[in-house]
């Protein structure tokens, strides 16, 4: 648990301390966690042609195995690279993380390239927030569109009352003529 503790501490203070291509700073990370409830954190790391997506694919395992069936409101991605990565493995990596967003997530990109000192070729640091259970989540989005169609259908079935109710007077009318 030391390890653990360790790990997600150098993690988030390499997040604000290290600059690069794109920067995360600390104003990000409050975004992403302010009032959040839930958050996870994986950091791996990578060595070989696809380290990038090797290791953004540990990271989030070591999280989706945390918290399965459930999405996050906000996410950071942290890649730090030994050499060059190419946009193309930014963006995939980008996209493995926003698969577990909701479709309205805050999501903060951070990219250092060129760190000689590291370990391996990448390392990556995933931090969601706002975790929580798909089932509620599909039912509190659809909630409002539930709510709208009961009340159009109320609607119409008042406005449907009422032309019968109109119609009926006319012809009590016409026949008291």
């Amino acid at each position: 648990s030391d390890t653990i503790l360790a790990n997600a501490v150098g993690g988030v203070s390499e997040l604000v301390t290290n600059s690069g291509y794109i920067n995360v700073d600390f104003a990000d990370i409050k975004t992403i966690l302010k009032n959040s409830g839930e958050a996870l954190m994986g950091v791996a790391s990578a060595r070989g042609s696809s380290s990038v997506l090797n290791a953004t694919k540990q990271a989030i395992a070591d999280i989706v195995n945390s918290a399965k069936h459930k999405v996050a409101s906000g996410a950071i991605l942290n890649i730090v690279c030994r050499n060059k990565a190419t946009l193309t493995e930014i963006a995939q990596a980008s996209g493995l993380v926003q698969d577990y967003l909701l479709e309205d997530a805050e999501f903060v990109l951070g990219h250092i390239d060129n760190v000689s000192d590291l370990e391996n070729d990448a390392q990556v640091t995933v931090i969601m927030s706002g975790i929580v259970d798909v089932k509620t989540t599909v039912v509190q989005e659809q909630a409002p569109v539930m709510q709208k169609n009961i009340q159009e259908a109320l609607k119409a079935s008042t406005d449907e009352q009422n032309e019968m109710q109109q119609s009926g007077m006319q012809e009590i009318e016409i026949m008291a003529e």
